[in-house]
């Protein structure tokens, strides 16, 4: 699965501006990105598989959950060979969209869509890096 990577290595920083962490990290839930979709930077843009419950890379033109972004990565990983358990920002978060990774196949209109999904569970843009 192709993204759009960052020179030099992407980082936490680079889009999270704020979470709801305290002894929970209520903003993050454990979360498992399916097999196939290849090595993941801190930020990549996820959607949650219906069938399965699994996550992989959010794509606006995808079906069976992909097409709706819910999550974004808070670690790289590499989910090329299997399924990989990772932890992600679902809910209640401020980030900086310019330093998301996004599939790079998605024009503006589907990021523009995608930050209106992740919105809508309470993850809203704040800033530009």
């Amino acid at each position: 699965m192709a993204t759009t990577p960052k020179t030099g290595g992407a980082r936490q920083s680079d889009w999270l501006v704020f979470e709801e962490c305290g002894i929970t990290r209520y903003s993050r839930e454990n979360i498992v990105v399916v097999a196939g979709s290849g090595p993941l930077p801190t930020g990549t843009v996820l959607g949650k598989i219906a069938a399965s419950g699994k996550y992989g890379v959010y794509d606006n033109a995808g079906t069976g959950g992909v097409e709706t972004a819910a999550a974004i990565l808070v670690e790289p990983i590499d989910a090329t060979a299997g399924d990989v358990k990772a932890a992600a920002v679902v809910r209640l978060a401020k980030i900086a969209p310019g330093g998301l990774t996004w599939k790079s196949s998605l024009n503006a209109a589907d990021k523009t869509a995608g930050l209106a999904d992740l919105a809508a569970n309470g993850i809203h843009t704040v800033r530009e890096v």
